[in-house]
C-alpha cells in the first residue's frame, strides 16, 4: 500500500513539474560529433541547456560557450553566431521566417532541436 501511495505521489509530482514549464521552452537533444573519439567517457549524460524563446529572442540559463547554428530544411546553415557563457540572451535576425533546426555546438557534443520564427 505504501508503494502505491508513493508511486501516485511521484507521478503527480512529475506531472506538476512538467505543467510548470513554459510553452516557449525549447526541447533540445544531445548529439556527439564523433562517438569513437569521445574520451574520457562521461559518467552521466550531458544535460541540455535551458533555452526559452520569446519571438526572435533566445534566453539562456547558465551555460557554456556555444556556437549557435540555424539550419533550413535542406540542412544549409542560414545563420551562425558565437554565444559566450557571459551572455544570457541572443536576438536572432528578423529576416528569418519558418521552421529551422537549431544547434548549439560545444567541443565534443552538440544540442539540437527545432525552432519556429
Amino acid at each position: 500500500m505504501k508503494k502505491i501511495i508513493l508511486l501516485t505521489f511521484l507521478l503527480g509530482l512529475t506531472h506538476a513539474c512538467l505543467a510548470q514549464q513554459p510553452s516557449n521552452y525549447l526541447i533540445l537533444h544531445v548529439g556527439i560529433f564523433n562517438p569513437d573519439s569521445y574520451y574520457p567517457k562521461p559518467k552521466a549524460p550531458a544535460l541540455p541547456p535551458y533555452v526559452e524563446q520569446e519571438g526572435y529572442t533566445l534566453t539562456f540559463g547558465s551555460h557554456a560557450d556555444y556556437t549557435l547554428c540555424l539550419l533550413d530544411e535542406n540542412e544549409n546553415v542560414v545563420y551562425t553566431t558565437y554565444i559566450p557563457d557571459s551572455v544570457s540572451s541572443v536576438a536572432l535576425p528578423s529576416y528569418l521566417n519558418g521552421t529551422f533546426e537549431i544547434r548549439l555546438l560545444t567541443d565534443s557534443v552538440y544540442f539540437y532541436g527545432y525552432i519556429t520564427l
